[in-house]
C-alpha cells in the first residue's frame, strides 16, 4: 500500500512539474499580459434621466502597450447582449433607447494577441418621456426669396431634445402643398441639406420639412417659398494659357478658365489666327481647352473665347502669343548649334541666353526642366541624328520604377597637386551615359578651375564646368553618339583652386539626366594635409574606417619626383588574388585619397573578410590590412 501511495505521489509531482514547465515560458521569452480592466467615463454608473440616445465613453489600456479593441454589451437584462464588436475607439453612440428604462452595459477589451479583460457591469436610466423634435426653422433659401439659384440646396435647422438621430421628410415642388420628394437621415454630427439642380428660371417653388425621431414623434415646419432668379450670362473667360503676350511652342494646348453664376454647363467657341480679331476655328467645345494644329514658327497669334450657357453668351478679351519651335533658343526660326550652346548656357546659370522666353523653348524634351540632355537633343536634331524635339524617346531614363536600380555616383580618388584639389567621380548602375549635369557647393569658396573628360566621358563632344556664384559651380556634358556605360567607370575629373582657406567640406549634388537619382556626395576637407607641402617620403596610411561597411578611404603620400611615375593601388584577398584595382596611372608627388566601396573589378560586392591594400610606387611596395564586415 505504501508503495502504491509513493507511486501516486511521484505521478502527481510529475504532472504538477510538467504543468509548471508548460505554464512558464522559456527564459528570455516575452510574456503577453492582458489589457487593464476598462474604466468608465460617461455616463456615470447609476446615472438617471439620461437622453434617449447617448454617447458611451470608457478608457482602455494595455500594460504591454498593445493596441486594444473593445466589445460593447448593452441591454435591459443582466448580463447584457453584445451589440458591437471590435470597436477601434473607446467611445460609441448608443442605438436609440426607450424612455423610462434602466440599461445595463459593460465593455470587454482585447489586445492584438487575443488576451481579454472584461469590465464590470454598469447601469444608467433614461428619462421618462419622449419629446418631439423642434420645429424646423431657419430656411435657406430664405422664405420669400426671389433670387434663389437654380442649382443649390435646401437647408434648415432642427434638433431633438432627447438626443435622438432624426429623419426629415422633404416636400418640394411648384405646387402648394408640395409633393414628397425624399427622406434625409441626420445622425448626430451632420448638417441637414437637400440638394437640387437645374431648376427652371423665374419659377416659384414651395417646400416643407417634417422632422421625425425614432419613436415616431414628429414636428412639421411651416410652408416656405422661394423664386429662382432670372438667367445670368456666363462669366467672361479668364486666365489664358499661354499667358497674354507670352511665348509658346508651335503646337500648344490653349486653356482658360470659365464659370457661370447659375452653375449651368457651358460650351465654348474658339477664335484663333494671325489677324486681330481672329477667325472662328472651333465651336461648342465642351471643355475649357483646345489643342491647336502646328503653328507657324516665329508668327504672332491672336485668340479669344466665347462662353455660352445655351441662352446667353459672353466674350473674353483678345489675347496673343508668339509661336516658337521648341529648341529655337536664340529665336531665329531655325535650329542651329548655337541653340544647343544656348540651352547648355541656361543650365549653367546663364538665364540671359535666349532672353526671357529662352528657358521655355530650351526645354527640348518638354519635362519643365532645362538640362544637358535638352542641349544634346537640339544638337542631334541640327545634325540630323534622329532626336525628335519633345518626343518621349528623348527623355532620359530615371529610377522611378521601384524595382529598377538607379545610377550611383561615388568618389573615386581625390588628391592635391600643389595648390590644386583634384576630385575624380565614378559612375555605376547606368545602362547608358549620354548626358549629365551636377553642381558643387562649398563655403568658403572652392573655385572650380576646370572639368576634364575621364573614363566614360572620354568620347563626349561637350564638357563644360563653370563657377556660377562664390559657392556654387556647375558641370555639364553630353555625347552626340549613344554611349553604353558597362559596369563602373570614372566619368569626370574636377579641379579646384585650393590656394585659399579650405572649406570644411565639398558637396556634390544636383545630378540630372543619366545621373538622375544618384545621392549627394560629401567630401570632408578639414582633415586633409597642407596643400602647399609635398610629402618627403612614400607612405600608405591605414584605411578609415576599419573595419568598414560599405566603403572606406585609403590615403597615401608620394614624394616628389623628376616627372610623374607609375602608381598602382590594388585590393587583394588573403590568397593574393587581386580583387580591385583602384589606381593604375602616372602620378606626381602629393597626397592622395581613394575610396573603395567594397566591390570587385566586375562591380559585384566583395564578401566579408580580411583584405590588403597594396601600394606599388617609386620602386617600393607597402601594404595595410583591411576588414570588410557585412
Amino acid at each position: 500500500m505504501q508503495s502504491n501511495r509513493s507511486m501516486e505521489r511521484l505521478a502527481f509531482a510529475a504532472a504538477v512539474g510538467f504543468a509548471y514547465l508548460v505554464a512558464i515560458p522559456p527564459a528570455g521569452a516575452a510574456v503577453n499580459r492582458p489589457p487593464h480592466p476598462p474604466t468608465l467615463d460617461i455616463p456615470a454608473n447609476g446615472a438617471t434621466n439620461t437622453l434617449l440616445q447617448i454617447l458611451l465613453y470608457w478608457h482602455a489600456s494595455d500594460p504591454d502597450g498593445d493596441d486594444v479593441r473593445s466589445d460593447l454589451y448593452l441591454g435591459t437584462e443582466s448580463p447584457p447582449p453584445l451589440v458591437e464588436a471590435n470597436i477601434l475607439y473607446t467611445l460609441m453612440r448608443s442605438p436609440p433607447l426607450q424612455p423610462g428604462t434602466t440599461y445595463r452595459w459593460k465593455i470587454v477589451v482585447r489586445d492584438e494577441h487575443g488576451a481579454e479583460t472584461a469590465g464590470p457591469e454598469w447601469t444608467f436610466s433614461t428619462k421618462a418621456t419622449n419629446a418631439p423634435p423642434t420645429t424646423p426653422s431657419g430656411p435657406n433659401p430664405p422664405n420669400g426669396s426671389t433670387t434663389a439659384l437654380v442649382t443649390g440646396s435646401l437647408r434648415w435647422q432642427s434638433d431633438d431634445p432627447d438626443g435622438y438621430d432624426m429623419y426629415f421628410d422633404v416636400y418640394f415642388g411648384t405646387e402648394s402643398p408640395p409633393p414628397f420628394v425624399g427622406t434625409i437621415f441626420e445622425d448626430y454630427d451632420t448638417y441637414i441639406y437637400y440638394y437640387y439642380a437645374n431648376l427652371p428660371f423665374t419659377t416659384t417653388f414651395y417646400w416643407q420639412i417634417v422632422a421625425r425621431d425614432p419613436q415616431g414623434a414628429t414636428a412639421t415646419g411651416p410652408l416656405w417659398t422661394f423664386t429662382t432668379k432670372a438667367n445670368s450670362a456666363p462669366y467672361p473667360p479668364t486666365n489664358p494659357h499661354p499667358a497674354h503676350n507670352g511665348i509658346t511652342s508651335t503646337s500648344p494646348l490653349l486653356a482658360w478658365s470659365g464659370g457661370d453664376i447659375d452653375l449651368q454647363p457651358l460650351s465654348y467657341d474658339l477664335y484663333l489666327g494671325q489677324t486681330s480679331p481672329p477667325p472662328l476655328v472651333a465651336t461648342s467645345l465642351p471643355g475649357a481647352s483646345f489643342q491647336t494644329p502646328t503653328l507657324v514658327p516665329g508668327a504672332t497669334y491672336y485668340w479669344s473665347v466665347v462662353a455660352s450657357d445655351g441662352f446667353f453668351s459672353t466674350s473674353g478679351p483678345i489675347w496673343s502669343f508668339g509661336a516658337r519651335q521648341p529648341g529655337d533658343v536664340v529665336a531665329d526660326n531655325v535650329l542651329t548649334v548655337e541653340d544647343a550652346e544656348c540651352a547648355l548656357e541656361i543650365y549653367l546659370w546663364n538665364p540671359e541666353c535666349g532672353g526671357a522666353t529662352g528657358y521655355l523653348v530650351a526645354d527640348a524634351n518638354c519635362d519643365a526642366n532645362v538640362t544637358p540632355a535638352d542641349a544634346r537633343c537640339i544638337h542631334r536634331e541640327v545634325l540630323g541624328l534622329g532626336c525628335a524635339i519633345c518626343d518621349d524617346a528623348i527623355v532620359p531614363s530615371s529610377p522611378n520604377d521601384e524595382e529598377e536600380i538607379g545610377p550611383s555616383v561615388s568618389l573615386g580618388s581625390w588628391f592635391f597637386e600643389g595648390s590644386t584639389l583634384v576630385v575624380r567621380l565614378v559612375l555605376s548602375g547606368a545602362p547608358v551615359f549620354n548626358a549629365f549635369g551636377l553642381y558643387t557647393s562649398s563655403s568658403p569658396s572652392l573655385p572650380l578651375l576646370q572639368s576634364q573628360r575621364r573614363g566614360a566621358s572620354n568620347n563626349f563632344d561637350v564638357l563644360e564646368g563653370r563657377q556660377v556664384t562664390s559657392t556654387y559651380s556647375y558641370v555639364a556634358g553630353y555625347s552626340l553618339a549613344d554611349q553604353p556605360l558597362g559596369t563602373t567607370a570614372e566619368f569626370v575629373e574636377l579641379r579646384f583652386d585650393a590656394s585659399g582657406v579650405l572649406p570644411s567640406y565639398l558637396l556634390i549634388d544636383g545630378f540630372v539626366d543619366d545621373l538622375a537619382g544618384a545621392g549627394l556626395l560629401l567630401l570632408p576637407l578639414d582633415t586633409m594635409v597642407d596643400v602647399g607641402t609635398i610629402p618627403s617620403r612614400l607612405a600608405l596610411h591605414q584605411n578609415y574606417p576599419n573595419p568598414f561597411n560599405p566603403l572606406t578611404t585609403i590615403s597615401y603620400d608620394l614624394p616628389a619626383s623628376a616627372q610623374p611615375e607609375r602608381v598602382r593601388l590594388r585590393i587583394v584577398d588573403v590568397t593574393g588574388r587581386v580583387v580591385r584595382t583602384l589606381v593604375d596611372q602616372d602620378q606626381a608627388g602629393g597626397s592622395y585619397r581613394v575610396t573603395w566601396e567594397g566591390k570587385d573589378n566586375r562591380g559585384e560586392n566583395a564578401s566579408s573578410g580580411i583584405y590588403f591594400s597594396v601600394l606599388d610606387a617609386r620602386g617600393t611596395r607597402q601594404t595595410r590590412k583591411l576588414v570588410l564586415l557585412k
